[in-house]
């Protein structure tokens, strides 16, 4: 006769293969039994949430660790189901439970790792991932996973050697090479020759990659694929444009928040079609907005990108959008395939791919002068005025009264990752706080209350004899409460490097000047181009020296300061910066005119 754990391993093996059917049965015939039973609770509730079935996994499992509340497999498991479903508290628990009863368990770390950054905090994130290095050396992922942990914390070149260590020990992983050349956007001293030539030398290795296929596909490299749908070959007297928009940011995000009145501009124009292909986890209020502005919404995320460009082709779309460029979640090696005849890279990152696969990238003439046309794979497609367009939001809170006059001192502030927070950045802040011994300093963003965060911060601040107790470091709130912070600020400051995008723009409709130093990067000139295009030019400084001397104009007059506060966002509302309707109007003819008739 069968013993019971003869027919659990029968079950498990079934339940590998995919036949959930059959495993189900002799597992509920095992709790039938026993209801009790930990191992069939616990493999049945894995099974309801390979089905989908979330709620009853978590139900079966959570039934198996109260059984044994320290089975660290048990507990991983229930973690994971919890992470699918979004409650994020609940895994973190069950992973720090598992953690502690199994200390030497890999994947344990990692997914608590993963978690921990995605709320901030850093620094035991950065922690789990030492402690996956150190129980596996040689798998390169987790030295990519402290990189990227390490870059969020501001520490850039410890990230890009952890980032390329994890490349010498697997050379040819598309995410580590694109992790790699984002943080090097937030490299401080970076030369955009430097920028450029890694750009170009890594996604040359990026394009020479296999095809990322699955089994039964018969390409294998680029030369094998069919040509791309030459959609703009047919009849223009029956068709629209179409448009296709690929992104694993629909949702809150600063690309989420630009497409989304773009994109409801588009659905309602009728010589427009356009397709969203989704890669994103995210689903909020931008994920449905962003949906619901769309002739056609495709959830990516089960395609490889082989599959997902044969979708593409069949979608005969005339121009593609790349909205991730080397950031997380990107597609670029989909982009390899060139499934549209055109290909442009917009919004998502910040200067050139590197990558010959793009025709264009769209930008404008102040991000992207013709002196630094040669500095890009992509030729430049300009707006005529912004590459983006930003919407005020509705419930963006008054501005408030002006603190300069309410508390008798200047307050900076600066409401960036820390990741941008630069030591030539806090440097130069710095010699303005030295200036004024009673001003105060405001940094507001996710983690930057982390510890490790803080002592990075604070530490090299003080080096240039600025005390802890004048700076404030505010960690992640709702958006209401992140805009309502700018009643607390005179002026703010943006950070060298890799400037602020659209937290200048939420700083302006709060009534707060930002005061600005562009440099040749892409990354370097975002305040400055929507600064011009909000119609201000006198916060646009030329060196160091300009920059001091522009916040001291403003602080010297706070009366003028506060008639800027009550009276700009009327003026931002108006101003090509936030003129949607133009800016719609605007990205048709300009994408038209690269399509051939």
């Amino acid at each position: 006769m069968i013993n019971i754990a003869e027919k659990i391993a029968a079950a498990a093996s079934q339940q590998e293969r995919g036949e959930f059917a059959e495993a189900e049965q002799i597992y509920n015939a095992v709790i039938g039994e026993d209801p009790n039973h930990s191992d069939a609770c616990h493999l049945l509730g894995v099974l309801n949430h390979q089905r989908g079935d979330h709620q009853r996994a978590i139900e079966l499992i959570g039934s198996a660790v109260n059984t044994h509340p320290k089975n660290a497999v048990f507990l991983y498991n229930l973690g994971v189901v919890h992470q699918a479903v979004g409650n994020v508290d609940s895994a973190i628990e069950c992973f720090r439970r598992a953690a502690a009863s199994d200390p030497k368990m890999v994947s344990v770390w990692v997914n608590l790792g993963n978690l921990q950054q995605d709320k901030g905090e850093f620094t035991d994130s950065y922690d789990c991932c030492r402690n996956a290095i150190r129980l596996a050396p040689n798998e390169p992922q987790h030295y990519l996973r402290a990189g990227i942990v390490l870059r969020r914390m501001g520490w850039i070149e410890e990230a890009l050697a952890h980032i390329a260590h994890s490349l010498a020990l697997e050379p040819n992983n598309p995410g580590a090479i694109s992790s790699l050349l984002l943080a090097s956007q937030y490299q401080a001293g970076i030369s955009i020759t430097e920028l450029t030539n890694r750009h170009r030398i890594w996604a040359a290795r990026l394009s020479a990659l296999p095809l990322d296929t699955s089994a039964g596909e018969t390409a294998t490299t680029y030369a094998d694929l069919e040509p791309h749908n030459d959609a703009a070959s047919r009849d223009s007297s029956e068709r629209v444009l179409t448009l296709g928009f690929v992104s694993s940011d629909f949702g809150n995000h600063p690309v989420g928040i630009f497409v989304a009145p773009l994109l409801e501009r588009l659905k309602a124009n009728p010589s427009v079609r356009v397709i969203c292909y989704a890669d994103g986890n995210r689903d909020d209020e931008f994920t449905a907005r962003n949906r619901a502005s769309t002739d056609e919404w495709r959830d990516i995320r089960p395609m490889n990108s082989h599959l997902l460009a044969d979708q593409i082709r069949k979608d005969a779309v005339d121009v593609l959008f790349d909205l991730n460029g080397h950031t997380e979640n990107n597609r670029l090696r989909m982009f390899c395939e060139r499934p549209a005849k055109i290909q442009v890279s917009w919004a998502g990152y910040v200067g050139t791919t590197g990558l010959d696969v793009f025709d264009y990238i769209l930008t404008d003439l102040n991000h992207t002068p013709p002196e630094l046309e040669e500095y890009y794979s992509e030729k430049p497609l300009r707006m005529p005025g912004d590459y983006i367009c930003y919407e005020v939001p509705e419930y963006a809170p008054e501005p408030g009264a002006q603190p300069l006059i309410t508390n008798g001192f200047p307050t900076f502030g600066c409401l960036n990752t820390p990741a941008k927070i630069s030591a030539p950045t806090i440097r130069l802040w710095s010699r303005l706080m030295n200036q004024h011994e009673n001003s105060r300093l405001i940094l507001k963003y996710k983690g930057m209350d982390d510890a490790t965060v803080r002592t990075r911060i604070l530490g090299l601040f003080s080096m240039h004899g600025i005390a802890a107790d004048r700076i404030d470091l505010l960690g992640h709130t709702s958006h209401v409460e992140h805009l309502t912070c700018y009643r607390k600020i005179d002026v703010a400051l943006d950070p060298l490097t890799y400037s602020s995008g659209l937290t200048t723009c939420e700083s302006l409709c709060m009534g707060v000047p930002v005061v600005t130093l562009p440099g040749n990067t892409f990354a370097s000139r975002h305040s400055m181009s929507h600064l011009k295009n909000a119609g201000i030019n006198w916060s646009i400084a030329e060196d160091e020296d300009t920059y001091l001397q522009i916040v001291e104009l403003l602080i010297s007059d706070p009366a003028g300061l506060n008639h800027f506060r009550q009276t700009f966002r009327q003026q931002l509302a108006t101003s090509p910066l936030c003129h949607l309707d133009a800016y719609a109007r605007n990205f048709v003819e300009v994408v038209s005119g690269v399509v051939q008739p």
